[in-house]
C-alpha cells in the first residue's frame, strides 16, 4: 500500500507545482528543476578515489564551483565508520564563497571525529554530503524524498535523483571513501542473508559487489520495484532471501557498495564469510556508500 500512496503523493506535487510554477521564466522549461536547484560540482569528476591506501596519509584538496551561481552556503556533513564503530559530523566543512577549495586530510578528519589518527585503519569508511542552501533560502539535501507510510509524510530529501545518481552533476553533493588495501579475498562461498522490516522486498539494485572486474548486482526481490532492471537476478521475496556469491580461487581484487533503495529505513543485511563468521552487518544503509567488507588471504 505504501507504493500506491506515493504515488498519490507525487501526483498531488506536480499538481501543485504545476499551478504555483511559471516555468515560461526559466531558461529551459523541461529541466527547469536542474537549472535552479542548488548543487556544488567538484572541479574533476575523479577529484575523490573510491579507496585509499593509507589511513594516515589521506590528503585530499579539490576545487568546487557553485554550478546554477545560486549558493549561499554549502555544508558538508560525515558519516565514518571506525572499525565498527559509527562517528558523526555534521558541519565538517562550511563554505560560503565560490569558486572554493576544499581539503580533507586524515589528521583533519581525525580532529573533526574526536579520535587520534593512529586509529584510522584499513576498513574504515567515510561516506559525505552536501547541503546546499539557494539564495532564496531553500535548502537542498543530496536525498532523494522518501515516503514513510507509518507517518503519511515524505523525508526531508529533496533532490532529483538524477542529482544523486549521476556524478557528473552530484560528486561534490554525495561521496564517499574507504581506507583499503587492494588484497586478494579469502575465496570460497560468501552468504549475503537480506531483510525488509516492511515485507515487501528491496525497491532499488541493492548491493554491488565487484570482483576483478565483474559485477554482482544482490537485491532482495519486490513487487513493487519501479525499475524492472533492478530486479535482475533477485532472491528471495517480501521478507527475507539469501544470496551466496562466490569468490573463486585466484580473484585478486573485490570492492562493495551499497547502491540506493527507495525505503533503506526497512533494509538491513549481513555478510557471512566461508567459515561462517559474520564479517559484516547493515542496517537502514546510506545511499551510494562503500561497504567496508574486507577479508584479506
Amino acid at each position: 500500500m505504501k507504493n500506491l500512496l506515493n504515488i498519490y503523493g507525487v501526483l498531488i506535487a506536480a499538481v501543485i507545482v504545476a499551478s504555483c510554477t511559471d516555468q515560461s521564466t526559466f531558461n529551459n522549461p523541461a529541466i527547469h528543476e536542474l537549472e535552479n536547484g542548488a548543487f556544488v560540482r567538484f572541479e574533476n569528476d575523479g577529484a575523490i578515489n573510491l579507496d585509499y591506501p593509507d589511513p594516515q596519509a589521506l590528503n585530499i584538496e579539490e576545487n568546487v564551483y557553485d554550478a546554477n551561481n545560486n549558493i549561499s552556503s554549502f555544508t558538508i556533513s560525515v558519516e565514518a565508520n571506525i572499525g565498527g564503530a559509527l562517528k558523526y559530523v555534521d558541519n565538517l566543512i562550511t563554505i560560503t564563497s565560490f569558486p572554493s577549495k576544499i581539503k580533507i586530510t586524515s589528521q583533519s578528519l581525525a580532529d573533526a571525529i574526536g579520535v587520534d589518527v593512529s586509529e584510522f585503519a584499513f576498513g574504515d569508511t567515510f561516506n559525505f554530503r552536501g547541503v546546499a542552501t539557494r539564495n532564496d533560502g531553500t535548502v537542498f539535501y543530496s536525498e532523494s524524498p522518501d515516503y514513510d507510510v507509518s507517518t503519511n509524510s515524505h523525508s526531508r530529501g529533496n533532490t532529483h535523483s538524477n542529482l544523486t545518481s549521476v556524478s557528473a552533476y552530484t560528486n561534490a553533493m554525495k561521496f564517499g571513501f574507504v581506507f583499503f588495501t587492494d588484497c586478494p579475498p579469502v575465496s570460497g562461498d560468501y552468504v549475503i542473508d537480506m531483510a525488509d522490516s516492511y515485507g515487501d522486498g528491496w525497491q532499488g539494485p541493492g548491493i554491488l559487489v565487484t570482483m576483478d572486474d565483474v559485477e554482482y548486482n544482490i537485491v532482495l526481490c519486490s513487487d513493487y520495484a519501479s525499475n524492472a532492471a533492478d530486479q535482475e537476478g533477485c532472491v528471495g521475496s517480501g521478507a527475507s532471501g539469501s544470496y551466496t556469491l562466490n569468490v573463486p580461487d585466484g580473484t585478486q581484487s573485490w570492492s562493495w557498495n551499497w547502491t540506493t533503495d527507495s525505503y533503506p529505513s526497512e533494509v538491513s543485511f549481513t555478510v557471512t564469510d566461508p567459515n561462517g563468521v559474520v564479517i559484516f552487518s547493515a542496517a537502514n544503509p546510506k545511499d551510494d556508500a562503500m561497504l567496508p567488507v574486507i577479508n584479506c588471504l
